[in-house]
C-alpha cells in the first residue's frame, strides 16, 4: 500500500508524542511514570524539524499552528477524453480528472 498524503504529519505526530515521553522522562529525578496530563502540557510546548517542516503547536488547543504547516489547495478538472478499446469495439468517452496545484499556504503566507 502506498503511503498517502497525510502520513508525513501522522509521523510527526508520532515523533512529537515520543519526545514529549523522552522530555519527561528526562525531566523526572525520582520517577519513571508519568500522567496523561503530564505528557499532554508536554506535547503542546514540544518544536522541532520534522518531515513537514517546522512543527509548533498551540498549547490552548494541541492542534498545530497554520504558521507552521503547509497547506496545499489543489483542483481536480476533468480531462475528457476518446477510448477505442471498448469491449463492443466502438469508441467511447470516458472522463478523468487530473490535479492542477493552485496554492500553496506555508508559514503563515499563500
Amino acid at each position: 500500500t502506498e503511503p498517502g498524503a497525510i502520513s508525513p504529519f501522522v509521523y510527526d505526530a508520532a515523533v512529537a508524542v515520543g519526545l514529549a515521553a523522552c522530555e519527561l522522562m528526562m525531566a523526572s529525578n525520582t520517577s519513571n511514570y508519568f500522567n496523561g496530563e503530564e505528557l499532554y502540557q508536554t506535547f503542546v510546548n514540544t518544536k522541532f524539524q520534522g518531515t513537514t517542516g517546522f512543527v509548533d503547536l498551540d498549547p490552548d488547543t494541541g492542534t498545530r499552528k497554520p504558521t507552521s504547516a503547509l497547506f496545499s489547495l489543489t483542483n481536480f478538472v476533468d480531462d475528457e477524453y476518446v477510448s477505442s478499446s471498448s469491449l463492443a469495439g466502438d469508441q467511447e468517452t470516458q472522463v478523468r480528472f487530473r490535479e492542477e496545484d493552485t496554492g500553496y499556504f506555508h508559514s503563515g503566507e499563500w
